[in-house]
């Protein structure tokens, strides 16, 4: 049995997660995620392909804080890019980011599409995906919040 060590550093570490939303900057473990090939059950010939990330915050361990981004492409490979919210069979480059923690939950909608996350890299030989995230966000009570200065890096199995 061996460990990996995932470093605190969110500008040079391998696998994080970071955003600034009213004032306070969150930030963690983008430790899990997974690439997969779905169906498009309204167009059964079509094909979704799909990346979801999951991650955790750097501290306090165990706290009840998670963050999600999710990618998805109609019949395309994943790739750099711009991904937007919106319906995975609407479009191509559909993206959303979910985070929650004690204070409530803030998640990307389809009903605001100027919400973007910018793919920088999607190497498919290292497995490795990173990139930027901006833009409005909702919380569990309607209200808007703005996300700034997002950044994500994370490894993904098949």
């Amino acid at each position: 049995m061996f460990f990996i060590t995932a470093g605190v550093d969110t500008s040079s570490g391998n696998l994080y997660w970071k955003f600034t939303a009213n004032g306070i900057e969150c930030k963690g473990i983008l430790d899990s995620a997974i690439v997969s090939i779905g169906h498009n059950y309204l167009y059964p010939a079509n094909k979704i392909y799909e990346l979801r990330a999951y991650g955790k915050p750097y501290t306090p361990e165990g706290a009840p804080i998670s963050f999600q981004i999710n990618l998805a492409r109609n019949n395309h490979f994943l790739t750099v890019g711009t991904y937007t919210p919106g319906f995975q069979d609407s479009r191509d480059f559909v993206g959303d980011v979910e985070h929650s923690d004690t204070t409530g939950n803030l998640s990307t909608s389809s009903n605001m599409p100027s919400f973007t996350i910018i793919v920088t890299s999607f190497d498919t030989i290292a497995r490795r995906v990173e990139g930027t995230f901006s833009g409005p966000v909702i919380d569990e009570y309607g209200q808007t919040h703005t996300m700034k200065d997002g950044a994500f890096q994370t490894y993904y199995k098949k």
